[in-house]
């Protein structure tokens, strides 16, 4: 079974939690990249047009296939840029998020886009979390990633995700502080999974 299919509580699957908070943000739009192989099962829980609709997104997110999506991140992201950019040339910013943070929130997903809106020069507004034994803070996903950085996502390999070129000084960004420790978790395996089904008992009470 696929992480995003593992359910946190019956009929509620992982990757369904993230993926309501990026329909209920301001996207414009929202593409879901996934390996060939993915049933897609873990979407039928969320209704995703009716979801889509009714939060803003207008219309329901796209299914992206990543032929590539074995050899690492890397092959995922430039997979969305590229669909994105097919679709939409005049893009101006992308935000990127994971399927395994089930607990961030819309609200966190506005923010980085109205700081952004406000300093339209930044490269990047991503989420930041705990020190990173440097003295800075951890700069994670969700993050939004302006035009300007395009290119440097192009050439990414590996299983390396964006948060490497937030390192680099050639671009210029601001974090935000997430919300609450809850909302940077990252269920990457079974003792983080377990943990999410606890947290999430404690939100809704759900059994």
């Amino acid at each position: 079974m696929r992480k995003q299919a593992m359910e946190l509580s019956a009929g509620i699957p992982l990757g369904s939690l993230g993926l309501r908070a990026l329909l209920s943000s301001r996207l414009d739009g929202v593409a879901v990249v996934v390996r060939p192989d993915d049933p897609l099962n873990w979407l039928e829980s969320i209704g995703m047009e009716a979801a889509a609709v009714a939060h803003g997104a207008g219309a329901a997110p796209r299914i992206v296939v990543c032929a590539e999506a074995e050899r690492g991140m890397a092959f995922s992201i430039r997979r969305g840029l590229e669909d994105v950019l097919e679709k939409r040339p005049e893009t101006e910013a992308v935000v990127i998020a994971l399927a395994d943070q089930p607990f961030i929130t819309a609200d966190m997903i506005d923010e980085l886009i109205c700081r952004w809106r406000e300093h339209p020069r930044l490269d990047y507004v991503a989420t930041a979390g705990s020190d990173d034994g440097r003295g800075e803070p951890l700069l994670l996903p969700p993050a939004l990633l302006n035009r300007s950085m395009f290119e440097a996502l192009r050439q990414l390999e590996g299983d390396a995700g964006a948060r490497g070129l937030f390192r680099s000084s050639r671009y210029r960004g601001r974090g935000l502080p997430a919300p609450s420790g809850k909302t940077l978790l990252d269920v990457d395996t079974l003792r983080q999974y377990d943990l999410a089904c606890r947290l999430l008992l404690d939100e809704t009470g759900l059994p």
